[in-house]
C-alpha cells in the first residue's frame, strides 16, 4: 500500500497575520486574492499591486482568473483600507459589493474581505452585511 499525503494547508484565519504584514509593508495598493479549497484550506495566493491607481481600479475578471484556471470556488481577498479601521470607507464597502458580485457571476464565494491598515485588520463579513 502507498502511502497517503496527510498534510493540508493551513485554514484561511491561520494566515491573515501573514497577509496583514505584506499588505501593511506594501508601497501603493495592494490586494491578495487567495484560493480556498472545497475543504476550507488555503491554497495559492495572487498578488495585484499599483503604486498610483486604487484598487478598485482593478478589472475584476483579473481578481478571479487564477481561482477559476484552479477550478477553485471560494477565495477570501486581503487588501489596504481606505480609511482608519475604527470605520469602514465607502469606496471599501463599495469594492467589496463589487467583488462578491463579481465572484458571485463566476461562481466563486468571497469567504471574506480584509481590510489592512497599519498592522492591525478588520474583516468585513463579521462588521457588514454585504453577505446577507
Amino acid at each position: 500500500m502507498a502511502p497517503t499525503n496527510t498534510t493540508v494547508g493551513p485554514r484561511p484565519e491561520e494566515i491573515i497575520d501573514s497577509l496583514t504584514t505584506l499588505v501593511s509593508k506594501a508601497e501603493g495598493e495592494l490586494v491578495l486574492v487567495t484560493c480556498v479549497d472545497q475543504e476550507g484550506y488555503v491554497g495559492d495566493t495572487e498578488a495585484y499591486a499599483s503604486t498610483d491607481q486604487p484598487k478598485s481600479s482593478l478589472p475584476l475578471e483579473l481578481l478571479f482568473s487564477l481561482p477559476q484556471s484552479q477550478e477553485i470556488d471560494a477565495v477570501m481577498v486581503t487588501s489596504r483600507a481606505a480609511s482608519p479601521l475604527e470605520g469602514i470607507a465607502d469606496s471599501d464597502i463599495v469594492f467589496t459589493k463589487a467583488l462578491i458580485d463579481a465572484a458571485r457571476a463566476r461562481g466563486i464565494e468571497v469567504l471574506d474581505h480584509v481590510l489592512v491598515l497599519d498592522g492591525e485588520y478588520k474583516r468585513l463579513r463579521a462588521v457588514t452585511e454585504l453577505w446577507n
